[in-house]
C-alpha cells in the first residue's frame, strides 16, 4: 500500500509541477534543476523507472463488482467519484454572496475525444466544455456539457443549455435568496429569467448583455 501510495503521489506531483516525461523526475536534481527530482530519487532508488512502468501496466483503480454504465447516459462515469468529490469540497471552501454569474469554461487539450468541442474563440481552444457558476473567479459548481440534461427542466420546455444553469442554481444554499446572477448573451432570454426567478427556489435575478432579436 505504501508503494502504490507514493506512485500515485508522483502523478500529484507531476500536475503540480509538470516535466516533458515523469521518468525525470526519478533522476538527481543536479544533472537537471527544473525537470528532476532528490525526492523522488530517494522514494524510488535507481530502480523507480522501471518500477513504476510496471505499476502503470497493472495498476487499476476501476471496482470490478460494480456494472459499467451506459456511455450516452454517464459519460464522465469513470471520472465522476473524483469530480463529485471536488464539486463537495468547491462548496464548502466559500460562502457565496449575493452576486454571482454563469458562464461556460473549457477545459483545453491536445489528444482525440468524441466529446472534444471545437472552440475557436477561445484563447484555451479546443476541449471539454461546462457550464459554470462562479463568484469574483472561483467555480463554485459546474455542469458539463456531454452530460444528459435534467428531463426535469427539459419537460417544461428550456433548453439543454438553460436546464443546465437551472441545475446549478438548485445547487445554491437555501439559507441565502435574491441571488442576481450575471450571464452573457448565451444564457439570456426573457422566459428564462422568469423561470430561474420563480422555480429555482432560491429568486434568482439574472441580467446581462442580450441580443435585439
Amino acid at each position: 500500500m505504501q508503494e502504490v501510495m507514493a506512485h500515485l503521489s508522483l502523478y500529484i506531483l507531476h500536475s503540480i509541477s509538470p516535466t516533458p516525461q515523469v521518468d525525470f523526475k526519478f533522476k538527481l536534481q543536479g544533472e537537471d534543476p527544473v525537470n528532476e527530482n532528490d525526492l523522488c530519487f530517494e522514494v524510488f532508488g535507481k530502480t523507480g523507472i522501471t518500477r513504476h512502468k510496471e505499476f502503470k501496466a497493472f495498476f487499476n483503480a476501476t471496482d470490478p463488482i460494480k456494472p459499467t454504465l451506459s456511455p450516452s447516459t454517464h459519460p464522465n462515469w469513470k471520472i465522476d467519484p473524483c469530480l463529485k468529490h471536488l464539486m463537495r469540497a468547491s462548496k464548502e471552501y466559500i460562502c457565496l454572496g449575493e452576486k454571482i454569474s454563469v458562464d461556460e469554461q473549457d477545459i483545453g487539450f491536445q489528444g482525440m475525444h468524441k466529446d472534444k468541442q471545437r472552440i475557436k474563440y477561445k484563447r484555451v481552444g479546443d476541449g471539454f466544455l461546462e457550464d459554470a457558476l462562479s463568484a469574483d473567479g472561483y467555480t463554485y459548481t459546474w455542469y458539463f456539457r456531454n452530460q444528459v440534461s435534467p428531463k426535469h427542466w427539459t419537460d417544461k420546455g428550456l433548453s439543454p443549455l438553460h436546464s443546465h444553469v437551472m441545475a446549478l442554481l438548485q445547487q445554491l444554499s437555501l439559507g441565502t435568496k435574491n441571488y442576481k446572477c450575471g450571464m452573457d448573451n448565451l444564457f439570456i432570454s426573457a422566459k428564462f429569467a422568469k423561470t430561474c426567478f420563480t422555480e429555482s427556489g432560491r429568486n434568482v435575478m439574472i441580467h446581462g448583455v442580450c441580443q435585439l432579436s
